[in-house]
């Protein structure tokens, strides 16, 4: 199980490495897509997020980088405390998609954690 998740984060880091920083999360929901019956195992509430932990503390540079420009006067603690929250959140919202059978399409799935970023950033 363990070759199989390496094995999957190595695709998601590729994708992170070829994405537009914009594109990130639609691509990563597209291979989780495209990985439907795997993902269903690997991302269950039972299984630890290890996976999806990763691939999102990869993206960590960028995304800080992205909080700092919508919250220019936050100081380092504030953006690494924003980044723990929303990869908390985005781990939630994919299990959630990934158990609701993945029945919405990724791009409306990115335009919700957008929203809620933009929410929670207010």
């Amino acid at each position: 199980m363990r070759s199989i998740e390496e094995e999957l984060i190595e695709k998601m880091m590729s994708t992170i490495n070829i994405s537009g920083e914009e594109n990130i999360l639609n691509e990563l929901l597209k291979l989780i897509l495209i990985n439907k019956d795997l993902c269903k195992i690997i991302f269950n509430e039972k299984n630890s997020s290890h996976v999806l932990n990763t691939v999102l503390n990869s993206a960590h540079d960028i995304t800080i980088a992205e909080i700092r420009r919508k919250l220019p006067n936050a100081n380092e603690t504030h953006l690494e405390y924003f980044f723990t929250y929303s990869t908390g959140g985005i781990i939630k919202v994919i299990r959630k998609w990934i158990n609701d059978d993945m029945n919405i399409p990724t791009e409306e799935v990115v335009q919700i954690l957008e929203s809620m970023n933009v929410m929670s950033s207010q």
